[in-house]
């Protein structure tokens, strides 16, 4: 065991049973952990032959150097495999306790690989690691299942992923839980765990985790969880829905609108809602391992049981669907998350079927006479049970868009999407800081991994103030503003007016490229991002390479772990290239392009236009060409990832020369 890991990368073949162990040192300088490793096993096991639901598809669930630590938010783990949804490097992040009681029981990573020829679990105790007959599991949701483990191996501190009857019967969006609300979701990792046949693995660990420098590390870790301290409030989501109009976050339906004559009803959000039915355990709220941003809201309704929720769960049903019942609400959230499927990507889909409803593209004939109307209470529950079922309309809606759609008719607009991932229900046209987050999104659907977060609402120099910054003197904020400083200064040699909005293009894709690295690197070393500066509580990358130079005894700079986020974005785009996707991908749904919503700001509009000018920043600041979007042979091999290069050319998507 080295440093701030366990040591070891697990990997199973569940067709031969056989369990190998390999040194996670193999991977530590160039790829540091959890999104590193994960991006390159994929890129160098799984080739364009593997179809995702192939027994040859690799699922991995990765740990980084922080996970299971005193860092605040360490509790992550990152899930990959080649997506169902997509066909490109699908991607979940999950928090609860899984992460660091693996770590504890001595593994950085578990890579599983075939399939069972019965339902099986995996159980890890340490050293010791067994293949076991889930047969009699098979079918429980994702509540029951934890239970069922831990009572059978009798012990209540054993840790479980899982999934419920939608992974079992490989719906493309169906997530991996653990605990009650912390799920890997949007890109299908819980269809791929079913394709397996694989119903859960169990972890229990009692190995710890070696620190090089631990009166320093602890000194750091104490100083982190005071700086966040004051920001804390800024990470609740309770009141997301309430949103006075003209909403900056949400949208409605099919991004018809940002405003809602029944909105009225959804004042304060769900906060009363949870005021009266909220877990009397504390306030009513839990987190992550060692995290005091405890973002996460915990109800209790007698009919539907416990939930958990937070962040975008809160769009689902209510301004996705156009339903402000929170009882309904509750409900389908409650059935995504027992039953294991993602519920932004369910809202997502049948939305766009009561839009193909009200238009008479489709008929209560074709949706197995469910009248499917917006906010209908009793058409959105059966719609959602026939859907985890795969059952009449609902097998249709238990596809992809495109899939989905071509199952309709020739003449039927997919569902709005990125890359094959369906929307969810934050306004990715607001800023435009967001709109090119969510184009160039490596996994797609959303803006959280390329994500400007803080940025969003940069303004024009310092002193326009920096209006989404609450730490002007970190790093990530000088060097933001450095980035707009630039720009501006570009205008000004141009004889234009100094003046950068939100709605501006200028400096966009180059804060992207920024966003998008910071990003990876707290996906890397296996932090929360809510705890850092994503999204503005305290912890900035200058913390990160302290705490790791420390934590593992040798210096680490900013510019080490940027470098690395950089080879695991190229590695990720390297993949997704090679699987047949262009820089056309790189776009909003057809229907956002030179758009507006009604009680939207004026401009909002995205032109076709604009959008290429920040993708062409975005890939120069990536060090990608423009034309392509793909890394250039120069950036390949300044980032060690010759054999990328060579695996491009071969396939003819890279030229040997540089022009």
């Amino acid at each position: 065991m080295g440093y701030m890991r366990g040591g070891t990368i697990l990997r199973i073949d569940l067709s031969s049973g056989s369990v190998v162990r390999e040194p996670t040192a193999n991977y530590e300088r160039l790829w540091i952990g959890a999104r590193g490793l994960n991006a390159r096993i994929l890129y160098t096991e799984t080739g364009p032959e593997v179809d995702p639901l192939d027994p040859a598809n690799v699922l991995m669930l990765s740990l980084g150097p922080f996970t299971g630590t005193m860092v605040p938010g360490s509790g992550r783990v990152e899930v990959a495999a080649k997506s169902p949804v997509n066909g490109i490097q699908g991607m979940g992040n999950m928090g609860g306790y899984w992460g660091p009681e693996l770590k504890y029981a001595g593994y950085d990573s578990v890579v599983i690989k075939g399939k069972a020829k019965r339902p099986v679990y995996i159980a890890i105790q340490n050293d010791e690691v067994e293949i076991k007959d889930a047969t009699h599991l098979w079918g429980m949701d994702t509540y029951q299942i934890q239970d069922a483990i831990r009572q059978e191996l009798g012990d209540p501190e054993v840790e479980v992923v899982c999934i419920g009857p939608a992974g079992e019967r490989m719906i493309p969006y169906a997530s991996i839980h653990n605990r009650l609300g912390n799920a890997a979701g949007r890109t299908g990792m819980g269809c791929v765990m079913g394709s397996k046949n694989l119903k859960a693995i169990a972890v229990r660990g009692t190995k710890g985790v070696a620190i090089a420098e631990p009166d320093r590390f602890f000194e750091l870790c104490l100083e982190a969880l005071q700086v966040q301290k004051p920001q804390l409030g800024m990470a609740k989501t309770i009141d997301l829905a309430d949103n006075d109009p003209p909403s900056w976050g949400l949208t409605l339906g099919n991004y018809e609108a940002t405003e809602w004559e029944k909105q009225k009803e959804l004042k304060d959000g769900h906060k009363p809602f949870w005021e009266n039915h909220k877990n009397r355990q504390g306030e009513g709220i839990t987190g992550c391992f060692n995290c005091q941003v405890r973002c996460m809201d915990y109800y209790e309704l007698p009919e539907w049981g416990p939930l958990v929720a937070s962040c975008n769960l809160y769009a689902s049903t209510t301004w996705v669907m156009k339903d402000p019942d929170m009882k309904s609400w509750y409900g389908f959230v409650s059935k995504c998350q027992r039953q294991g499927i993602d519920s932004t990507s369910v809202s997502r889909m049948i939305a766009w079927a009561m839009e193909l409803y009200e238009q008479g593209k489709i008929t209560q004939k074709d949706t197995d006479g469910i009248r499917l109307t917006w906010g209908d209470q009793g058409a959105i529950s059966q719609m959602v049970d026939k859907i985890i079922k795969k059952e009449g309309f609902g097998e249709v809606l238990a596809s992809n868009p495109a899939e989905a759609a071509q199952k309709i008719g020739d003449d039927i607009e997919e569902a709005l999407q990125i890359k094959g991932l369906p929307l969810g229900g934050t306004n990715v046209m607001n800023f435009r800081a967001r709109t090119i987050g969510a184009v160039v999104n490596p996994r797609g659907g959303d803006e959280y991994r390329a994500r400007v977060g803080s940025f969003d609402n940069l303004g024009s120099g310092k002193d326009a103030g920096m209006t989404g910054m609450s730490n002007p003197d970190s790093w990530e904020a000088k060097t933001a503003m450095a980035i707009i400083d630039a720009a501006l200064e570009k205008k000004k040699q141009a004889g234009e007016e100094p003046v950068i909005g939100q709605f501006d293009y200028e400096a966009r894709g180059a804060l992207a490229a920024l966003g998008q690295k910071i990003s990876t690197v707290s996906d890397t070393l296996g932090q929360c991002k809510w705890n850092t500066i994503f999204l503005n509580i305290g912890v900035s990358i200058e913390f990160q390479t302290s705490a790791l130079s420390a934590g593992e005894g040798r210096k680490t700079t900013i510019e080490e772990l940027l470098d690395a986020a950089a080879r695991i974005s190229c590695q990720e785009r390297a993949y997704a290239v090679r699987e047949g996707m262009t820089k056309d991908a790189d776009t909003l749904p057809k229907k956002l392009i030179n758009y507006s919503m009604t009680g939207t700001y004026p401009d909002d509009q995205v032109t076709p236009e604009g959008l290429e000018k920040m993708k062409t920043e975005y890939y120069q600041a990536m060090g990608w060409d423009v034309k392509t979007g793909i890394p250039t042979l120069a950036t390949l091999r300044a980032l060690n990832l010759e054999d990328v290069a060579s695996d491009l050319i071969k396939q003819g998507k890279l030229n040997s020369e540089e022009k």
